[in-house]
C-alpha cells in the first residue's frame, strides 16, 4: 500500500518557517545563538511583499489593503458608509417636508389610526364658506381650545410651509384614542354637533348658526287619513337632520334607496290609524317627506350593519351607484318642491371612502372637489394627488378594476405611482341593470314605484303607487362603489344670505402662521448647516485616516517598525465609537512579549505611523521585531521537533507495514501473526 511522505516544506502554524527551518533555528537557539532581526521578520511572515492589489491578505502583516475602501467606494456602516452616521442622529431633514407647490392642497399627518379624522377634516376645510367663517371667529370664542386648534389647523392647511400639517394638538384637545379605529361618519357628526354648540355660544351672528345654516335640513312624517283626506296634526312637526341615512344592502343605487326611504306605508287592518278628525280608526298612509334640504347635504351610506348570525357589526361591501349630479326636487314634499319650481339640483362635492373588508378596521381616504378650481383631489393622510378623471377614475378606491385605457392614451397614475391598482369589490354578474361605471353627466329620470312597495316620484313631483316596472339602467354620470361611505352634495348655484368674503386672515392667525413658517424655515436652515458641518467633519476624519495609512507601509529594507493588532486597526479606520486606546493585548504572550505565532492577527507599520497613532490614541503595548518572546518561540520549536519525531516514527511504521504487505503478496499465508488497531496504525 502507498503512503504519503512527510512534507518538510510545510509552514509551521501561523509562522513563516517550514519544518527544516524550524529545526535549524532550534539548534541555533540551543547552541546559544541569538535570533537575528531578519529571522524574526521571517518567523512573523513580515518579510513578504505587498503589491497593493492583493485585496487584504490576512497572512501578510505588510498588507494594508482593505483597511479603508478604495476612493469612491463605501461600506455599510462606520466612517466609510455612504451617508455619514452623524446624519442619522440628526433625524429627518425638515426640508423634505417643504411645500413646493402652493396649488397642491396640504395633507394631514396620520398619528396612528387617525385617517378617519384626516378625511373628515379635509372635507370641511375644502368647503370655502365653512373655512372662511371659522377664520372670522373672534374672542372670546376664538380662545376656546377646540375652536382655536381647528382654526390653527385650517390656516396651516391653507398657508403652511409644510406639505402636511400636524393634527396632534387638535386630536389631544378632543381626547382621541389613537390606538382604536373609529367611525369616520360618526366622528364628523359628533364634530359638527360640538362645533354647533360652541359657535352658538359665541354671540357672533355671522358664525353662531354656521353649522345648521350649512348642513341642517328637516323632514316630517306625514299621515293622511283615507276617509277624510286630511293630514294629521303631527304631520306639520318638522324634525331636523344633519345627514340622511341611505340603505346600501339590497339597494343598487342612490335613487332606489331614496325612493324606498320616501315610499308610502299603508296603515290598515290591525295597524289602522286613529284619525283625530274622524274620531275613529281608519285606513291611512304614512310617509317620510323632505321639507327642507340644506346647502350641503350629507348622505350616510349604511355600510356597517349588525349581522345576527355572527352577532357582530360587519361591512356591507355591496356595489352602490350614485350620480355626480342629482335633482332632489322630485323627492321633496310637493309643497316645498313647488316653491322651488320643482328643481333642487345638487352636485357631488366629496366622497368619504372606507377601504377594507372589516367594520372594525380599514383605511379612510377622501375624494373632494375644489370649488372654483373644477378639480378633484384625493386625500390620503399626508399624500394629496389630483384626480384628472375625477372620482369616476379612482376605481381602486371604489373596489373595482382600473379604468380601461383608451387607444393611444397613457394611463395617468393617481395613487403613489400605481397605474393599475387592484380592486377589492366582490364580483357580480353583468346584467341589464347597468351597474358598470361610465363617464359623463346626466340628470336621473324620475323613478317609478315597483310591486315591492318601492315608490318614486313621478315627473310632476308627487309620489305615486303604480305597477311594477323593469329596472332602470345606471345613468352615465353614476359612480359605482363598494367602499363609498359618505356622500356630500352641494346645492347648485346656492349663495349664502350673509356673504362671508375670503378676506385676509385675522391678525392673530396671520401672526401664528408666520411664526410657524419662520420656525420651520429656521429648522431647515439649521439642519442644512449642521448637515454640512457633519459632512465636513467626516471628510476631514477620512482624510486623516488615509493620511496615516499612507505613512504606514514600511519602506523596503527598513527593519525599524512596529506591530499592531489588525482587528484594532480595522476598527480604528472605521471610527468605532467604542474604541479608545490602542489595544495590542491579543498579540501579547504571558511573558509580556510578542507572540511569534500571531502573524495573521497583526499588521506591520512604520515608526512614523505608529507615532501618529500613539499621539492620537495612546495605549499599547508597543511591539517591535526585537520584542518576539524567545520562550514562546522555543516552545513553538519544541512542538515542531516533537511533531517531526512523531512524523518520522509514523513513516517507520508505514515502511514496516508496506514491507509486510509486499511479503504477504509474494509468499504463502503465515499461520500465525499479531493484530493491531488500524486507526492507531494510520
Amino acid at each position: 500500500m502507498k503512503r504519503g511522505k512527510q512534507n518538510n516544506s510545510k509552514t509551521v502554524g501561523s509562522s513563516g518557517l517550514d519544518i527544516r527551518e524550524a529545526l535549524s533555528l532550534k539548534q541555533d537557539l540551543n547552541s546559544g545563538q541569538a535570533v537575528s532581526q531578519q529571522q524574526t521578520l521571517h518567523i512573523l511572515q513580515a518579510d513578504r511583499h505587498c503589491d497593493g492589489a492583493c485585496k487584504s491578505r490576512k497572512d501578510n502583516p505588510n498588507c494594508l489593503c482593505g483597511v479603508v475602501p478604495a476612493a469612491g467606494s463605501f461600506r455599510r456602516k462606520g466612517l466609510w458608509q455612504k451617508e455619514p452616521q452623524g446624519l442619522m442622529h440628526l433625524g429627518g431633514n425638515p426640508s423634505d417636508q417643504k411645500r413646493h407647490d402652493a396649488v397642491l392642497p396640504c395633507g394631514l399627518n396620520n398619528l396612528g389610526n387617525t385617517c378617519y379624522v384626516n378625511s373628515a377634516l379635509q372635507c370641511l376645510f375644502m368647503t370655502p364658506i365653512f373655512r372662511n367663517s371659522m377664520y372670522q371667529i373672534a374672542a372670546p370664542a376664538a380662545d376656546d381650545v377646540i375652536l382655536g386648534h381647528i382654526r390653527q389647523l385650517f390656516v396651516e392647511l391653507q398657508s403652511g410651509a409644510r406639505f402636511s400639517a400636524d393634527p396632534k394638538a387638535f386630536a389631544q384637545a378632543l381626547n382621541l384614542d389613537h390606538t382604536i379605529q373609529q367611525d369616520g361618519q360618526e366622528f364628523l357628526k359628533l364634530l359638527l354637533s360640538l362645533l354647533e354648540t360652541k359657535l352658538a355660544e359665541s354671540g357672533q351672528p355671522a358664525v353662531q348658526s354656521l353649522v345648521p345654516d350649512l348642513f341642517r335640513g328637516s323632514y316630517a312624517y306625514e299621515t293622511i287619513c283615507k276617509a277624510c283626506g286630511r293630514a294629521s296634526q303631527g304631520s306639520n312637526r318638522a324634525t331636523h337632520f344633519y345627514e340622511l341615512d341611505i340603505q346600501v344592502k339590497g339597494s343598487p343605487a342612490l335613487h332606489h334607496s331614496l325612493a324606498a326611504m320616501l315610499c308610502k306605508e299603508e296603515l290598515s287592518g290591525e295597524n289602522q290609524y286613529h284619525c283625530e278628525f274622524c274620531g275613529k280608526k281608519v285606513d291611512a298612509t304614512r310617509q317620510l317627506c323632505l321639507r327642507q334640504l340644506p346647502p350641503y347635504l350629507c348622505m350616510s351610506l349604511q355600510r356597517f350593519v349588525f349581522d345576527m348570525k355572527k352577532l357582530m357589526k360587519v361591512k356591507a361591501s355591496d356595489k352602490f351607484s350614485f350620480p355626480l349630479s342629482i335633482d332632489l326636487g322630485p323627492y321633496m314634499s310637493p309643497v316645498e318642491a313647488s316653491l322651488d319650481a320643482g328643481v333642487q339640483m345638487y352636485d357631488l362635492q366629496a366622497i368619504l371612502i372606507h377601504k377594507g373588508s372589516s367594520a372594525s378596521q380599514g383605511h379612510y381616504v377622501a375624494h373632494v372637489h375644489e370649488e372654483g378650481a373644477r378639480k378633484w383631489w384625493r386625500f390620503d393622510d399626508e399624500t394629496v394627488t389630483v384626480m384628472p378623471d375625477g372620482p369616476v377614475g379612482e376605481k381602486a378606491d371604489h373596489g373595482g378594476a382600473p379604468n380601461p385605457v383608451p387607444s393611444g392614451k397613457k394611463m395617468q397614475s393617481t395613487e403613489k405611482g400605481k397605474s393599475k391598482p387592484k380592486g377589492r369589490g366582490r364580483k357580480r354578474k353583468a346584467s341589464a341593470k347597468g351597474e358598470d361605471d361610465v363617464d359623463g353627466e346626466s340628470t336621473p329620470e324620475p323613478m317609478l314605484a315597483t310591486a315591492d312597495d318601492s315608490v318614486a316620484p313621478s315627473s310632476n313631483g308627487h309620489q305615486q303607487n303604480i305597477g311594477s316596472t323593469p329596472p332602470q339602467t345606471t345613468p352615465p354620470s353614476d359612480i359605482t362603489s363598494s367602499n363609498a361611505y359618505m356622500l356630500l352634495y352641494k346645492k347648485r348655484n346656492w349663495q349664502p344670505q350673509q356673504c362671508v368674503p375670503a378676506a385676509a386672515l385675522p391678525d392673530s392667525l396671520q401672526q401664528y402662521i408666520d411664526e410657524q413658517n419662520q420656525e420651520f424655515e429656521t429648522a431647515c436652515a439649521n439642519f442644512e448647516t449642521t448637515q454640512q458641518q457633519v459632512r465636513k467633519a467626516v471628510l476631514q476624519q477620512q482624510a486623516d485616516v488615509r493620511g496615516i495609512l499612507e505613512l504606514a507601509p514600511v519602506p523596503p529594507g527598513e527593519t525599524d517598525c512596529r506591530f499592531i493588532s489588525a482587528d484594532w486597526l480595522m476598527r480604528w479606520a472605521d471610527s468605532d465609537p467604542e474604541l479608545t486606546s490602542i489595544d495590542n493585548s491579543a498579540l501579547q504572550c504571558p511573558h509580556g512579549k510578542l507572540l511569534p505565532n500571531k502573524s495573521s492577527e497583526m499588521k506591520r507599520i512604520s515608526m512614523v505611523a505608529w507615532e501618529h497613532l500613539v499621539a492620537r490614541c495612546r495605549g499599547g503595548p508597543e511591539f517591535g521585531p526585537s520584542d518576539v518572546c524567545t520562550v514562546c518561540l522555543m516552545d513553538m520549536l519544541d512542538a515542531v521537533a516533537s511533531a517531526n519525531e512523531q512524523g518520522q516514527a509514523r513513516e517507520g511504521a508505514l515502511a514496516i507495514a508496506e514491507g509486510l504487505d509486499e511479503q504477504e503478496t509474494n509468499s504463502a499465508p503465515v499461520s500465525c501473526g499479531y493484530y493491531v488497531s488500524k486507526t492507531w496504525l494510520q
